[in-house]
């Protein structure tokens, strides 16, 4: 993925089932997908995205196809498994740039 010539397109996301006392976490999610036709590998591409509100963690988890459970799940495993989040955590400088519209 190149931030710089982002086409895809990007929707945020809320965990699901979190319980009354979890909901008030520090991470922000989002999902940015690219069609086929606008890669030159002519595949779908699929990524969950968070950081917390400070912007200094990031994280991410690519995908090729999307899972049945879908990116909200992992947004709810990223609140409240801290072994599963540092696995995600990354220093890609692209995830400054691309979360920075959003």
């Amino acid at each position: 993925m190149d931030a710089h010539s982002q086409k895809g397109i990007w929707y945020d996301l809320q965990p699901k089932k979190l319980a009354k006392k979890d909901r008030l976490h520090p991470w922000l999610f989002a999902q940015y997908i690219e069609a086929p036709s606008e890669r030159e590998d002519g595949r779908w591409y699929h990524v969950f995205l968070f950081r917390n509100e400070d912007r200094t963690v990031f994280g991410m988890k690519e995908q090729w196809a999307l899972s049945r459970g879908g990116f909200r799940d992992l947004a709810t495993r990223v609140v409240l498994d801290a072994a599963f989040r540092r696995e995600l955590i990354s220093s890609d400088p692209m995830l400054l740039k691309l979360w920075k519209k959003h």
